[in-house]
């Protein structure tokens, strides 16, 4: 999957009258790791728009992402728009040949794996003249789902990996948004625990939460969950405005606590039982395996019933050491599905992934 990413947060230039001018703002269209750019070419449609879904762009343009481009300027002329502040700027994929329009966010449902978006659109910040100009360095991604609540959740525009949104994430989401509405039944032992009337809630932890995209939207897909988020300090603030702004399903809510899977687990977390343990996209680095795995084990050794649940893209053949470390630690595998990413092959070594979700239990 690629991602529409503003390198410059989209701004206001007001002509020399002052009665109006320009929206500027510099993007590009990336993978989730920003190490490669997206290679054909693509037509996107740029929109100031209030925050109301059911109002009409108060300005709607296209632009033409073409080979071999690092970034492309955004300009939007709001000189006769008059638009009412606050405003925000959306930019996503536009024309006949692109499957996925987010501007028509309520008719499409974007966490389906059979369809899963090639590009995923942004959402900036609001603009409200005189005192905001310039967006925040935020982006908001919106994904519709069969619960009928739309999952918004913010990412950072900056370079820090840890506060943005990954292709596991997104995918293993839309699994789950299809084993919410009984689509899907491949690890029915995780189905069993999420979908079971038999306990009054499911407690759920993720370690590596990133943005929060899996947990929070796991608390709006099913009732009665309680979803403890962690990560490092560097992705509270992110995590705490997306659990600020989810529609939970009835009885579920989500918190964050801070955790350094280098330190022993703090007690607040010791002392919980949990059904499930997330862990999706963080098997990327093969040095922070080793405190991965020793965190896991602690929660394993406290809930020894509890479900390790992990998605993952594989990016490099060093994260099979993470599977070597988990069974030492008396973990085995139990249930397993991939997920194709489904997505058309644009040269012969792109869009050939997939994501692969494991069910582990104590052995």
């Amino acid at each position: 999957m690629y991602y529409i990413r503003f390198l410059k947060p989209p701004s206001l230039k007001f002509s020399s009258g002052g009665s109006g001018g320009f929206v500027k703002s510099l993007i590009t269209v990336t993978s989730d790791l920003g190490d490669t750019f997206y290679p054909a070419e693509l037509l996107l449609k740029a929109s100031i728009q209030s925050n109301c879904n059911d109002r009409k762009p108060y300005v709607l343009s296209n632009f033409r992402w073409k080979a071999g481009m690092r970034c492309l300027e955004i300009i939007l002329d709001i000189r006769n728009a008059k638009p009412s502040w606050p405003a925000r700027i959306h930019v996503g994929p536009g024309g006949p040949a692109t499957s996925m329009n987010y501007a028509a966010l309520d008719k499409l449902n974007p966490l389906d794996n059979s369809n899963l978006p090639r590009v995923i659109s942004a959402w900036s910040g609001f603009l409200d003249p005189p005192d905001e100009i310039e967006a925040a360095k935020l982006v908001e991604r919106r994904f519709p789902s069969s619960t009928g609540r739309v999952l918004s959740i913010w990412e950072e525009t900056g370079e820090s990996i840890a506060c943005h949104i990954w292709d596991a994430g997104v995918a293993f989401v839309s699994y789950l948004d299809q084993v919410s509405s009984a689509q899907r039944e491949d690890l029915p032992i995780l189905n069993h625990v999420l979908l079971s009337n038999s306990q009054s809630h499911v407690s759920v932890i993720e370690l590596g939460a990133g943005c929060g995209i899996v947990g929070i939207g796991l608390a709006q897909m099913f009732p009665r969950c309680n979803i403890l988020l962690t990560d490092l300090p560097v992705a509270q603030d992110i995590i705490c405005k997306n659990i600020a702004g989810m529609h939970p399903a009835v009885s579920s809510q989500a918190s964050f606590h801070e955790l350094d899977w280098d330190d022993p687990l703090p007690l607040t977390i010791a002392s919980q039982k949990f059904d499930i343990i997330l862990v999706s996209d963080c098997t990327y680095n093969p040095c922070s395996l080793p405190s991965l795995v020793r965190t896991l084990f602690s929660l394993i050794y406290a809930s020894p019933k509890a479900l390790l649940v992990v998605a993952q893209k594989v990016r490099h053949s060093s994260e099979a050491v993470f599977f070597d470390l988990v069974s030492a630690a008396g973990l085995s595998r139990s249930a397993h599905v991939a997920i194709p990413l489904g997505l058309p092959k644009i040269t012969s070594s792109i869009f050939s992934d997939q994501i692969d979700v494991y069910v582990f239990e104590k052995s």
